[in-house]
């Protein structure tokens, strides 16, 4: 039987990937708030773009064929400069952003326009020498010596703009964070991005807020983002900014990169809105350090919920076992009657109004009274099947010929009847977490404590993706190990599954 069962359990694998997959296709089709026409008028073409790119809109779905990196926008944004136009200014201000990461791509097609193209060309990367401290840096803003400036640059500092270069200029920095070494890596621009985040870790000493300190001054220069971190400032502070620039380099990390090779290859599926929103479940993009991974407060917020759901239906399959023995031994009589009475109003009033009545009663954050609640709501289900599962077993042969043998009635319920008539129960028993969770957010809520229900409620108003995926697939796990729990079950109850199962067969 374990084979059988470990092969069941393999198999949630691609059912939770499909899960994602589909919770994924779903939210993904919700309309996002940048795409209302008042919206778009109200934000400009910077803030509307920024604020896409944080929510991944701009990414296809699943599979991206064309990743744009930092050569596809650097050309792109060269395009719209040597166009000239109203985009020309956009243009120009994306250069600025890309900073010294695009010139191994700009510098080499200057000699590819025309004289006037170059120039205005040129110009456009003014702001970028300025922030890289170049020597003579007035040349780059004029318009008869800025192509021949950008030229000669790059002649005579090209061989500086390699990735192991950049690492040790990187690691110098973090190693002695002398002005010398800063101003060192401040003339690298955006080009050394890439190896500062690969540097920069989330800071656990006092010693390692100094080092953070340094990388971050340098990627606030290139960036121009006004997030660093303070003098004097506390480990948890330093802590969070440190969240905050990984959550950017999360968003924007593929602007600043060129993707060859496997880096091309992975990116077809890393950067779309998928991975990246997959990605979000263990990682807290765009959140800074306020708020955990989406698995994290998945987790936190389970206990509560899962507490309250196999509680509720622990309680109320106890419970509706019994009464359903009760009620089909009793068929026709009034004890059958006020049992079917009592179990149906029970499922009939609304699992809201119940909570609201016990929480005035009081309970405060005890999670019995919520349990309870949930119970109530569930009951009706196996005491009715119990009931009828059991009706039928009496009516059988075998136990007609056993009572007919001098069996009491109550040994023909309990040894032989009740065993048998158990099979359908447990199967309805695997059908109950999904109603019982809906419920149980109804009774957090009323009772107030922070599980799953308040976490998912948040997480819709907050559009907060990676949340809503990391539920749907837990959910859905727990749907996977209750089947394969059902097979043990039955095998429990009914000998002859077990032989079913022990040759790898349900």
């Amino acid at each position: 039987m374990l084979p059988f069962l470990f092969r069941r359990l393999l198999w949630t694998l691609p059912t939770l990937l499909l899960v994602s997959l589909a919770s994924f296709l779903f939210l993904s089709l919700v309309p996002d708030p940048t795409d209302d026409e008042a919206t778009r008028a109200l934000l400009g073409r910077t803030e509307l773009e920024a604020q896409r790119r944080e929510r991944f809109v701009d990414l296809p779905r699943f599979l991206n064929l064309a990743p744009r990196d930092v050569r596809k926008r650097a050309l792109d944004a060269l395009a719209l400069v040597a166009a000239g136009g109203p985009d020309a200014e956009h243009g120009a201000h994306e250069l600025t952003r890309l900073g010294a990461a695009a010139l191994p791509h700009v510098i080499p097609a200057l000699d590819g326009f025309s004289p006037d193209t170059r120039k205005r060309v040129a110009l456009s990367l003014a702001p970028i020498a300025t922030r890289m401290h170049l020597p003579n840096g007035g040349d780059a803003v004029r318009p008869e010596t800025a192509a021949l400036f950008w030229t000669r640059m790059w002649n005579d500092r090209s061989v500086e703009f390699t990735p192991s270069g950049v690492r040790t200029a990187v690691e110098r920095l973090a190693r002695y964070r002398t002005p010398t070494r800063a101003e060192e890596v401040e003339e690298l621009d955006t080009f050394a991005l890439e190896a500062i985040m690969a540097r920069l870790v989330r800071p656990e000493s006092e010693a390692d807020v100094e080092v953070a300190r340094a990388l971050v001054d340098v990627l606030a220069h290139a960036t121009g983002r006004p997030d660093r971190i303070a003098p004097g400032a506390s480990l948890a502070e330093a802590q969070a900014t440190v969240e905050r620039w990984r959550a950017f380099w999360f968003v924007y990390g593929a602007d600043y990169r060129s993707l060859d090779g496997a880096g091309r290859a992975s990116a077809f599926v890393l950067e779309t809105r998928y991975g990246k929103w997959a990605h979000s479940v263990v990682t807290s993009f765009g959140a800074g350090s306020k708020t955990p991974p989406a698995i994290i407060r998945v987790a936190d917020g389970a206990p509560t919920t899962f507490v309250i759901v196999f509680g509720a239906i622990a309680i109320a399959y106890t419970v509706g076992v019994g009464l359903g023995v009760a009620s089909a031994v009793s068929r026709g009589r009034r004890t059958d009657i006020a049992i079917a009475t009592v179990v149906l109003a029970s499922n009939a009033i609304p699992t809201a109004i119940v909570a609201v009545a016990l929480r005035s009663v009081g309970g405060g954050r005890d999670l019995f009274l919520p349990t309870l609640v949930v119970a109530l709501g569930l009951v009706a289900a196996p005491t009715r099947h119990q009931r009828s599962a059991l009706a039928t077993t009496l009516s059988s042969d075998f136990v007609r010929s056993a009572v007919a043998r001098g069996a009491s009635r109550w040994r023909a319920v309990v040894v032989h009847g009740l065993r048998n008539s158990l099979v359908p129960v447990v199967t309805l028993a695997t059908l109950e977490p999904p109603m019982a969770l809906g419920s149980a957010f109804v009774v957090e809520h009323v009772f107030g404590l922070r599980g799953l229900g308040t976490l998912t409620v948040e997480a819709v108003s907050a559009r907060d993706t990676g949340f809503l995926m990391a539920l749907s697939v837990l959910l859905a796990g727990v749907a996977s190990v209750a089947v394969v729990l059902t097979d043990v079950a039955h095998a429990i109850v009914d000998p002859r599954t077990r032989h079913k199962l022990a040759r790898g067969r349900t």
